[in-house]
Order: structure tokens, then C-alpha cells, then sequence
């Protein structure tokens, strides 16, 4: 089987599960009581943000505007801009980016609007999440750079696969053109968004085990918490980057349990792995317990017992004939043994 077509199953048993969650929720009240009234509702916890924002235009161009209207929580991980767009013309457009950082940290790889624009007015939400953020301890949002934000005009599909798993009549999604990521609508390479806790925000490192502290590029590593252990989450690391690199995290030679990796295109780190000047990513040593079922040829819950690994630190350079390259700056032995 490819990786490909595992990652899309699990995709597709994710959502038959939270689909399934979905329907088995009976309504709810605003106190949070069940339409019988005799069982409470548990309340999801956000992130505790009091920060503002002002209204600022983030996308417009020929009868499309897209404005950041205020921010909220309703998850430990993430939190969300909310977005008002107005689209004047019959197109339907896809608001799309390539990373995000908050107060300096790295918060994901790639997001988009979560829902597509249509003509008319759209209140929606740029989600912006990482599942490392509950350990990023940055306080409120100060400061919130958008890099590369693409505004796509789309197309309606349909995927007949995940409509028969979700058991829905037809399953019908949004994607862009084809040459729309290369010649967009309309982009901006960056955007920067001051809230009201902008004079106050500031990055703070955990106590924790220094793996490597040289040339401006700090690499430390802390305990993932237990729910994050139970979900295959090993170690904590932060990778702080005041070099003039780029700078990238990587590993191999991975075992777990004395299972080799290697060659199975399974990946070790987990999250951000490349890090601008300035920025701070929080990332994870970590293997998708279903992959390890798969890999392992069980059905049983694999548990992580012991992983060993070698990580490296390289640094992003010009190369003439490609345009880019990578040089090594350090091998780390790294290893974990669970409690």
C-alpha cells in the first residue's frame, strides 16, 4: 500500500468518526444542558484570549475583499481570526496560506479560510493551529504574521469515496483551478497583524534538557504531557533560530520498540521542521500510532516503549544549479524510554 493511499484512509476514518460523534450529540441550550435537560454538555477549553484586534483588510482586488474582523478560542491548540469577505462577482475563491507565526512562533505548514468564498457576503475563519501550541506558552497573540496569502479562484468536485464512507448521497468540496497556486488571483507575500497585546508579548524558552546551543540556534527538549504520550507524542523540542539561516530539523536511523524505520517513509518529527531567522517552532518526536499498526502488520494498540533516532540540524544555502541546497551543522543521538 503507498503512503498516499494510507494517509487518505485515515483521513477518511478521521472523519466517519467525528461525522459519527456528530450525529450521536443530541441539541444543546446556551446553559449546556441536553434537550432532556439531564445531562450537561461539556464545554470545550480555548486558549484565554483577551487580545482585540481593528479591522484590517488582509485580500482585495476586483470586487473581492477580505477583512480580519476580531480573534477567538475554542481549543487548547488554536485559535481563529474571524473573517468577513465580500465577493461581488459570480466566482467562487479560495483563500489560501503558506505558514503562519505568532509572537514569533511557528504555529503550522500550510491553512486556508475554512470556508470557501462565495458571491455575496461570507462570515468565516482563518484557523490558526498547531498541536504543539499548549506547550508555546506565549501569552496573549501579540503580533500575527501572515506569509504568502493566496486568494484562488475554485471549482466545484466531487469525491464519490468519502461520500460512500461518510454515507452521504454525494460529497461535494471546493478546489482551485488548475494554475491557480502559481499565477493566484491575488497574493501577498506578508501581512502583519498588531493586536492590543502587541507592547506585551515576548517568547520564553521552557527549563528543559539543552541538546544543542551554538551560533545563535538553541535546540531543547521537554516532556510531552500524558494525553499527548497516549497519542504517540514522545518528547517536546523547541528550536529557537537568532542565526542568519534557515535552519531545519530532521532524523534518522529511527527505531521504535527495536522496529527499524528506516526506508519506510515514516517521520519522526512532527510539526514545523524549517525555521526562518527569528522565529521559534515547537516540534515533537513522535510516530502515528495507526501507522506503527500498519507498519507492524497488528491490530493491537502499539505502544511506544523506546525511540532512538539521530537528529540533525542543517542550515538552508544558495546552490547555483538548484536554487537551493542544505549543509549539516550538527548530529544529535536522541532517545526516549516511556516511564
Amino acid at each position: 500500500m503507498k503512503k498516499n493511499t494510507i494517509r487518505k484512509n485515515m483521513i477518511i476514518m478521521v472523519l466517519v468518526i467525528v461525522m459519527a460523534a456528530a450525529a450521536g450529540c443530541s441539541t444543546s441550550d446556551s446553559k449546556g444542558t441536553s434537550g432532556g435537560g439531564a445531562k450537561k454538555k461539556e464545554e470545550k477549553k480555548g486558549m484565554d484570549i483577551k487580545a482585540t484586534i481593528e479591522e484590517q483588510v488582509l485580500a482585495e482586488k476586483d470586487g473581492v475583499k477580505v477583512t480580519a474582523t476580531g480573534l477567538g478560542s475554542d481549543d487548547e491548540n488554536s485559535f481563529y481570526i474571524n473573517i468577513k469577505a465580500e465577493n461581488d462577482t459570480e466566482n467562487v475563491y479560495q483563500m489560501r496560506i503558506d505558514r503562519i507565526t505568532v509572537n514569533g512562533f511557528c504555529m503550522m505548514e500550510s491553512t486556508q479560510v475554512d470556508e470557501p468564498i462565495m458571491p455575496g457576503e461570507t462570515e468565516t475563519k482563518l484557523s490558526i493551529w498547531s498541536m504543539t501550541a499548549k506547550y508555546m506558552n506565549m501569552g496573549e497573540p501579540g503580533e500575527i504574521k501572515i506569509y504568502n496569502a493566496r486568494l484562488l479562484e475554485a471549482e466545484e468536485k466531487k469525491d464519490e469515496e468519502l461520500a460512500e464512507a461518510l454515507g452521504e448521497e454525494e460529497h461535494v468540496y471546493y478546489s482551485p483551478k488548475e494554475g491557480q497556486m502559481e499565477n493566484p488571483f491575488f497574493m501577498s507575500e506578508e501581512i502583519t497583524i498588531q493586536t492590543s497585546a502587541y507592547d506585551e508579548m515576548k517568547v520564553t524558552l521552557p527549563e528543559g534538557e539543552k541538546l544543542y546551543d551554538e551560533n545563535g540556534i538553541q535546540l531543547i527538549r521537554i516532556d510531552a504531557d500524558k494525553e499527548d504520550r497516549e497519542e504517540g507524542f514522545c518528547d517536546i523540542f523547541f528550536l529557537k533560530n537568532d542565526s542568519s539561516d534557515v535552519i531545519y530539523l530532521g532524523a534518522k536511523d529511527g527505531s521504535v520498540n527495536d522496529f527499524m524505520l528506516d526506508d519506510l517513509g515514516v517521520s519522526i518529527i512532527y510539526a514545523s521542521s524549517t525555521v526562518s531567522p527569528g522565529e521559534t517552532a515547537v516540534m515533537a518526536a513522535a510516530v502515528d500510532k495507526y501507522t506503527l499498526q500498519y507498519l507492524m502488520n497488528t491490530e493491537e494498540d502499539v505502544k511506544i516503549e523506546s525511540l532512538e533516532c539521530t537528529l540533525y540540524l542543517m542550515k538552508i544555502v544558495e546552490v547555483e544549479e538548484w536554487g537551493s541546497g542544505s549543509e549539516e551543522i550538527a548530529e544529535i543521538p536522541y532517545s526516549y524510554t516511556a516511564e
